[in-house]
């Protein structure tokens, strides 16, 4: 991991940064940061205040600002078209800067996972996990957990689509190919399906539109339908999950 200095500035920050002395010693020591920006003050910024908004606009003189980004030692790229803009964090997540035509824009999720802005103004990264075989709800609960994540609810057409391509990614390997790691879920439909977030209360076999969301990012089910989700209700072996 190595320190790359640039002329440019920060614009866009959602992030608060922190203002310190020594901040170059302290960011290159501090798992979490990913930016130092000079100006009047020095500025650190972590990706652990979740900036959806944070962009460094190239300039040739005056500020100047510090990528953190993995490079092998005593290498120096010779120009930054040639420099990898990864950060790794010390839970092993990358994070790659997106190249944009004045300078770059931080991610804002891990490379391996999905970013959607919702319209409550919360911004969620989403990643599907497959099992080997079919597990209960409260496997999956845990297995978020273990990343440090939790199991998420929907909340858009758009994570709908996405999901559903997911699905059909899980679909098209299991039956292309003769992986153990691929299995389909349900024996009934045939189908690889993924546990969301979501408890329905409803007290009989009929539809009911009444969720309860535990995740402290989804609200409303609007986007929650009998032609986007498999949906269960109360009745004898079975339960009120999504």
């Amino acid at each position: 991991m190595k320190l790359i200095e640039f002329y440019g500035k920060v614009t866009d920050d959602s992030s608060v940064g922190n203002v310190t002395e020594g901040c170059v010693r302290v960011c290159y020591f501090m798992d979490s940061c990913i930016l130092i920006s000079f100006g009047d003050v020095c500025r650190i910024h972590s990706y652990l205040d979740n900036p959806n908004t944070l962009s460094v606009v190239r300039t040739w003189s005056g500020s100047t600002v510090y990528f953190k980004v993995n490079l092998p030692k005593d290498s120096c790229p010779a120009n930054s078209s040639s420099l990898n803009m990864t950060f790794t964090s010390a839970t092993t997540d990358s994070y790659t800067w997106i190249s944009t035509s004045d300078g770059w824009s931080f991610p804002g999720c891990p490379d391996d996972w999905n970013r959607f802005d919702r319209s409550n103004g919360i911004s969620v990264c989403m990643k599907s996990i497959a099992f080997p075989t079919p597990q209960t709800r409260e496997y999956a609960i845990s297995t978020c957990n273990e990343i440090n994540s939790v199991l998420v609810g929907v909340d858009s057409v758009a994570e709908v689509q996405w999901m559903r391509s997911r699905f059909l990614l899980c679909n098209l390997l299991s039956e292309s190919y003769s992986d153990e790691l691929i299995h389909r879920y349900d024996t009934d439909t045939g189908k690889y399906l993924f546990w969301i977030d979501g408890q329905h209360n409803c007290t009989g076999a009929e539809r009911c539109d009444n969720y309860a969301w535990t995740d402290g990012f989804t609200t409303g089910n609007s986007a929650i339908t009998e032609k986007t989700a498999f949906i269960s209700y109360t009745r004898e072996y079975s339960s009120n999950f999504v």
